[in-house]
């Protein structure tokens, strides 16, 4: 450490002769190399399975690539909500979404449009623009299929095909 390259059990620290400002854990690649962060509680807060190549947390048996794992007690022995926040910290600018790719290629989006007034938006393009999916509007609570800006609590452009009954209360037009 202090600027000195140092390896040792899988563990590396860059410094004058390596890379600087990296750690990289399991440098040999070790199957059994391991990784983990305690909490004052949890064992596996974090963990990396080096076998299987899967990052738990709250978990040591991730099942997937990413596991998230929680039982979680609260003030009063009441339990807590598991929650998994993607914020975005500016208020003008960028989407909070999820990207859903196949051969890294963008399939569905789902997220935030904060180009316009925070529209909850489910997409198989941009989040903004020419869309075909599913708009729910912020302001309004108006969903939209295949419309990004709905104006009624249903605004559908484009065929439907009900196979059972549809019921219409007041005026048809």
């Amino acid at each position: 450490i202090g600027g000195a390259t140092t390896q040792t059990a899988g563990i590396f620290l860059g410094g004058a002769t390596g890379p600087a400002g990296q750690a990289i854990f399991n440098e040999q690649g070790l199957a059994n190399g391991d990784f983990r962060i305690e909490s004052d509680t949890m064992e596996h807060i974090f963990f990396v399975d080096a076998g299987t190549e899967r990052i738990g947390i709250g978990t040591s048996s991730p099942d997937s690539i990413l596991d998230i794992q929680a039982n979680l007690i609260g003030e009063g022995g009441a339990g807590r909500n598991v929650v998994l926040t993607i914020n975005n910290a500016s208020t003008t600018a960028f989407d909070p979404y999820i990207d859903f790719q196949t051969a890294s290629t963008s399939r569905w989006l789902l997220g935030v449009d904060d180009s316009d007034n925070d529209t909850f938006r489910i997409t198989t393009s941009t989040l903004s623009g020419n869309l075909r999916g599913l708009t729910l509007s912020a302001t309004s609570g108006y969903v939209g299929i295949g419309v990004t800006s709905p104006n009624e609590a249903l605004h559908v452009i484009g065929n439907a095909i009900i196979s059972n009954n549809l019921t219409v209360s007041n005026d048809l037009t």
